[in-house]
């Protein structure tokens, strides 16, 4: 049985970043340097009104619980429940796929 140790996490991660980000300015520049340029500042924009969103909503939580916490203080207990465990899903299709798609890149 194979035990996971903290090297593998790691290699992981840097997996998921590596790949992520080879896959995201390839894309990116296929379309040309100026729309990718409009795009990073438009996503770059939306993220910092989201950062902010969070952020004010968040410090009248009484507790830390990410989108699971402010999903259930919003709309319930059980649609809270979900989105817990949605997101976990995500989390771990997320993962999985980054790595087959890094090990096929790295394989062909």
């Amino acid at each position: 049985q194979y035990l996971v140790k903290e090297f593998d996490l790691w290699a992981l991660g840097i997996t998921i970043v590596i790949g992520g980000q080879y896959f995201g300015w390839n894309a990116g520049l296929s379309s040309g340097f100026g729309s990718l340029a409009i795009a990073t500042c438009l996503m770059g924009s939306a993220y910092v009104g989201l950062i902010l969103s969070v952020s004010e909503i968040s410090s009248a939580l009484p507790f830390a619980g990410g989108a699971y916490g402010l999903a259930r203080c919003s709309v319930g207990f059980y649609p809270g429940f979900l989105v817990g465990c949605f997101e976990a899903i995500e989390y771990i299709i997320y993962v999985s796929a980054s790595a087959v798609s890094l090990s096929k890149m790295i394989c062909d």
